[in-house]
């Protein structure tokens, strides 16, 4: 296949970086398939001996320089251009003998395993699969028992026949029969190129075309009907689900059919012919799509539309399209946007942000221009911030969808939206303002919502910045806002703010009595020793506060990340941080101890050494938590294996990986940024070594 020139355009938000639009002859699709392995279970657990042995047996350094061009830079080093971010100067680093790549321009890194997860768009078992193959590794597989094998070969067999519906629906699009479509996908600017590759199809008008040929292959009624590819007849047999419909197949991961959408053709002459077959008279309007059922193998939300042709575009893109419809997911591709995945016409699940967190993808959330889309992207925020995802809302004008915006203004305009979309925590707390307008019964009715969207915020430092974000936009103290769980308390009194001493440097009251055990206020100030370390240094050397950024999500303790969250928007107000201005809480207890003592002491350290200092405390902080996130995931691993429970362990045993990569990372780079260091941040006590036999990777 010729691949056509990309042509460029800045990425979103990057301020000048050049992103690729691809033109709808580029490779696509769905990850590649091998063999039967490839079409096995989709909820393999592997045992972690083979997961290792087929790691070891990868030529790492191969395996790169199939998408690279390597360069020695040392005894065990090469160096090139990322894969996965635009870069002039070569920050991509690969240590065969280590057998991890690492990238200081874009902080990506790993193994052979998350490589080709990566560069290839594949999860986790079908990277293991696919470098198994390569080998030449048998892969057995642990945790299945004999009760289930009923179940999967059932889901097998469905997918089977899905494939075998959408060849069917497919091959009526290509035949004469689908002239009429096929001219239509051309007339909404869809090529012959991205039809074939989102395999779309057309269902013929008749009742029973479907049903018939698979029947005749010896495929059983029962499995259409439960597939969702036939209906009942009352007098006996079945007939057709989807007719006279363009079809649209949605795809798993590894690209096998899971369900189909059906979307009604616009002819007056199809939909007349349609009235007089099903007797509804000329006036009938058929549902516009018609969507499979819930089933063995697919239910609503689980999946993104469009993510197998998406993912081996996103990491050289670094963000992905979110949008909500078909068409508008499919307009974007046929501009070159190959980034963009959809939600399939309802609201973001939780369940699909955490596909694209595992892309590791900034999310451009791209809905209608109507009300309606604009309030369905500052309902996304709580599904962005629960997996960890950052986001942007690219607001079209009011009377365009993403289909009729990029067909009439084209992907350069879309760039340059995209470059002005403010964060989804901004948009999410300005929507909210803007939809109750001013006055008193108003803003009440915002902080109602406020509190809502809060509520559903599971980790507390985000929870906490989005309310400080609409208390700063409201000019209150965040302490004062009534959230769900938590008393108000007062304002901070003017009188209660230390006066500066002659030196520039706060000097605090005397110190107030620490709340007793038996006092809730305990509880809200009690911050552990290593983020104490961390904060007390930041609040010492406000020039290191924006360490704190690499922080969100990863506090211990809730008022570690809440005090995090206050410094950060001093920080984003006036470009410091200062004790004087911390809220009246921070006053109490633990928290009290050592912000008065950053407050009273001045400068320890000269500036360098103080950035050094913050690095270390943080990549400190980060091994604590990360090592005791990894004996937890250890506990549920052997809990899920146990209960048979495939799917937790799939996502357990990514988790795993995750992490472990991480704690090498700190412990290498004395830092949560992955600055070079020249010796390793000591673990915590109590967390082996990751090289060690008994360290992360030897797991049971």
């Amino acid at each position: 296949m010729t691949v056509t020139a990309p042509r460029t355009a800045s990425r979103p938000g990057s301020r000048g970086r050049q992103l690729p639009f691809q033109g709808e002859t580029s490779p696509v699709a769905a990850p590649p398939c091998h063999g039967e392995d490839a079409r096995a279970d989709p909820l393999p657990y592997f045992s972690e001996q083979t997961i290792a042995q087929v790691r070891d047996a990868t030529d790492l350094l191969a395996l790169v320089s199939e998408r690279v061009q390597l360069q020695r830079a040392g005894p065990d080093s090469y160096k090139g251009l990322c894969p996965f971010h635009s870069e002039k100067t070569p920050s991509f680093t690969v240590s065969p003998t280590k057998g991890f790549f690492y990238c200081f321009g874009c902080n990506v890194g790993g193994d052979a395993i998350r490589f080709l997860r990566l560069s290839s768009g594949l999860s986790f078992p079908e990277a293991v699969r696919e470098l198994a193959r390569r080998n030449g590794i048998p892969l057995p597989e642990t945790g299945e028992r004999d009760s289930l094998d009923g179940g999967r070969a059932k889901a097998r067999r469905l997918y089977e026949l899905m494939d075998r519906a959408a060849k069917y629906f497919s091959d009526n699009l290509w035949d004469s029969a689908g002239t009429r479509i096929r001219n239509y996908l051309r007339k909404r600017g869809v090529g012959d190129g991205i039809a074939r590759d989102f395999r779309l199809g057309y269902s013929l008008p008749g009742w029973d075309g479907l049903t018939k040929a698979l029947v005749k292959e010896g495929w059983e009624e029962a499995l259409l009907l439960e597939a969702g590819l036939a209906k009942p007849r009352e007098i006996g047999g079945v007939y057709d689900t989807f007719r006279d419909r363009l079809m649209i197949p949605v795809l798993e991961r590894d690209g096998r059919t899971a369900a189909f959408a059906g979307r009604v053709m616009d002819s007056p002459a199809a939909r007349e012919a349609r009235a007089s077959r099903s007797g509804d008279g000329p006036g009938f309007e058929p549902p516009k799509y018609i969507n499979s059922p819930a089933t063995p193998i697919y239910t609503k939300g689980r999946l993104l539309y469009g993510l197998p042709q998406a993912a081996p575009f996103l990491p050289a893109a670094g963000c992905v399209f979110l949008v909500e419809g078909y068409f508008d997911l499919i307009a974007l591709h046929s501009a070159g946007v190959r980034y963009a995945v959809a939600s399939m016409g309802t609201a973001l699940t939780q369940t699909q942000a955490n596909l694209l967190r595992a892309k590791d993808a900034e999310v451009l959330l791209l809905f209608d221009g109507d009300r309606a889309g604009r309030e369905a992207a500052r309902k996304a925020l709580p599904r962005l911030l629960n997996a960890g995802l950052r986001g942007r809302v690219v607001l079209l004008p009011e009377e365009h969808d993403p289909d009729t915006f990029i067909r009439e203004h084209g992907p350069e305009a879309l760039m340059e939206l995209a470059e002005t979309a403010p964060t989804a925590l901004d948009y999410a707390v300005s929507r909210i303002l803007e939809a109750h307008g001013e006055g008193l019964e108003s803003r009440l009715a915002a902080l109602t919502e406020i509190r809502e969207l809060h509520a559903e915020v599971d980790d507390p430092a985000l929870a906490q910045l989005l309310c400080n974000s609409f208390a700063s936009r409201l000019g209150i103290d965040p302490a004062t806002i009534p959230l769900p769980g938590r008393t108000p308390r007062e304002p901070r009194r003017e009188e209660d703010v230390p006066p500066d001493s002659q030196d520039g440097h706060p000097v605090p009251r005397s110190p107030r009595p620490e709340a007793s055990p038996e006092d809730p206020r305990a509880a809200e100030v009690d911050i552990d020793d290593r983020s104490a370390a961390l904060l007390e240094h930041v609040l010492r050397h406000p020039e290191t506060a924006v360490i704190l950024e690499s922080m969100t999500g990863a506090w211990p303790t809730a008022a570690a990340g809440a005090l995090a969250s206050e410094l950060l928007a001093q920080l984003a107000a006036s470009g410091t941080v200062t004790p004087a201005r911390l809220s009246q809480r921070w006053r109490e207890g633990r928290a009290g101890e050592f912000v008065a003592r950053a407050g009273a002491e001045g400068r320890k350290q000269e500036p360098e050494t103080a950035w050094v200092s913050a690095q270390e405390d943080a990549a400190l902080l980060l091994l604590d938590v990360k090592s005791k996130q990894l004996l937890s995931i250890r506990s549920r691993l052997r809990e899920a294996a146990a209960q048979e429970d495939f799917e937790a362990v799939r996502r357990l045993n990514d988790e795993r990986t995750a992490i472990t990569f991480d704690i090498d990372r700190l412990t290498q780079t004395r830092s949560p940024l992955a600055s070079s260091g020249e010796s390793p941040v000591p673990l915590p006590e109590g967390v082996p070594e990751p090289s060690s036999p008994e360290g992360p990777r030897a797991l049971p």
